[in-house]
């Protein structure tokens, strides 16, 4: 990769992202990703520039299509997932209100769904913890990138024991320097009687507070009983992340009252859910 200013009186400076390594360039040296590796993500800034101007720029990704814009020294891409960057668009920007244009990004932890001998979370009849937790994820992804957010899916991919599979999933939203981070889970508990919704927030500013929110939404949308918004206790993924974060208990899988009002929206159950955590997190 080659990219060089047209004028003098600053340069461009970029960082690649590729197979845990970082490759630097500046203003037409070339960079190469090491060892063939596809390029992951890129960072980029201008040097000697006016106060005033700006670079944006924005990847797109194989199987993702094009991220949102994202400006001066911030992460397009996506670092640790095997992710791979096809094309880069790139423009110079002249405002005083640069900040504003462009949106935090977000890091989504989909429970679960990771290959192990054996099998984790809860089943109940046709409804596995796993599926539901990804149904729901990936429409919180899809309806955050379509409001113009750059998502971080931080799910891994292959085969993990528990602790390292917990240790990626916060090292990735970590690395790509997410402004926000939210897992998503349905809960269970041995008994059956536990039931309702509760969210758990993180000790950084601002969690608690988009944790209240969540699982208001949650509750006044299925009539799921409110079981508040939680300290985050010895939960790692909000231990290990460096942003505001939350840990989403949508509701017990293994309470059939809670699974019924859940099954009685049908279809449009999992989009109720994906929007109280989305408007939750962007309100």
């Amino acid at each position: 990769m080659s990219l060089k200013s047209v004028n003098g009186d600053f340069k461009v400076n970029y960082t690649l992202y590729c197979d845990g390594n970082e490759i630097n360039g500046s203003d037409g040296t070339i960079a190469q990703a090491t060892g063939q590796k596809p390029i992951e993500a890129v960072k980029m800034s201008i040097e000697n520039a006016q106060s005033n101007y700006h670079i944006f720029y924005r990847t797109k990704l194989k199987g993702q299509g094009w991220q949102s814009w994202v400006k001066d020294g911030i992460i397009s891409g996506q670092i640790g997932n095997d992710s791979v960057v096809e094309d880069i668009q790139v423009k110079l920007i002249i405002s005083n209100n640069a900040n504003n244009m462009v949106k935090p990004k977000i890091a989504v932890d989909i429970g679960h769904n990771v290959h192990r001998p054996m099998a984790r979370g809860s089943i109940n009849g046709a409804y596995s913890e796993d599926y539901l937790t990804k149904a729901v994820g990936e429409k919180v992804i899809y309806k955050l990138r379509t409001k113009g957010y750059d998502v971080v899916n931080t799910l891994p991919k292959g085969r993990y024991t528990q602790s390292d599979e917990l240790k990626y999933r916060s090292d990735i939203a970590n690395k790509n320097k997410a402004g926000k981070f939210v897992s998503i889970y349905f809960n269970s508990f041995n008994d059956g009687v536990g039931n309702g919704s509760e969210v758990y927030y993180s000790t950084k500013e601002g969690s608690s507070k988009i944790a209240q929110k969540v699982v208001n939404n949650l509750s006044n949308s299925f009539g799921f009983k409110n079981r508040g918004a939680q300290p985050q206790g010895d939960l790692y993924v909000l231990n290990n992340t460096n942003m505001p974060g939350i840990l989403v208990e949508a509701c017990f899988i293994t309470n059939q009252n809670d699974m019924d009002k859940f099954i009685a929206k049908g279809e449009q159950a999992y989009d109720i859910i994906a929007d109280a955590i989305v408007n939750g997190i962007l309100d």
